[in-house]
Order: structure tokens, then sequence, then C-alpha cells
């Protein structure tokens, strides 16, 4: 039997999407598995998936990319903007000033 790939079967391979463990995603995305436990249950908004019947939770990864790129901080600041500046400390009394 060859096992090469015949280019059909390559590029089935290349459109279906790749499907996570809950295991393999908190990995993947950087949450704990509780995290993905309550964002199921609705306690979080959480990464889609699927419950197969004898497979179990499966996650599509490009939907975690999704998921992820939706919950982006976007800085509100320019990071060339002018910092505002510290405000001036409170010059100490002398010794001398104090004993008058």
């Amino acid at each position: 039997m060859d096992k090469q790939r015949t280019p059909e079967l390559a590029h089935e391979q290349s459109v279906l999407p790749q499907w996570l463990t809950e295991a393999e995603c908190s990995e993947y995305a950087g949450v704990s598995r509780s995290f993905l436990q309550k964002a199921r249950c609705g306690y979080f908004d959480g990464p889609p998936f699927v419950n197969e019947p004898g497979v179990g939770i499966r996650y599509p990864k490009d939907g975690v990319d999704q998921w992820q790129a939706s919950k982006e901080r976007h800085r509100t600041i320019s990071p060339n903007a002018r910092q505002r500046p510290k405000p001036a400390q409170k010059r100490k009394k002398s010794a001398q000033q104090c004993h008058k």
C-alpha cells in the first residue's frame, strides 16, 4: 500500500478544522481546564465547542483562534504619546528649618 497522499486527500485534510481536546485547548489558549468547563456551563464567555456522542468535548482550533482574537485588549493610548509628568516631590525640610 502506497503511503503517499493524493492531492485530493491532502486538500481535504487542509480544509477540515483541527479539533482540540479539552486539555489541548487549555494549553493552546492559555486558560485552565476549569475555565473551559465553567465556560461550557455558561459562567464565562468561552471558545466554541462540540459535544460529540461517544467522542466527548472538542474545540475547533480556528474557533479558539477567533475567540482569542475577540478577547484581545487594545491599547487606548499610543505608545508614542507623551507621558504625564511625575508630580514634583516635596522638598524635605532641613534640620535647621525644623528647629527654629
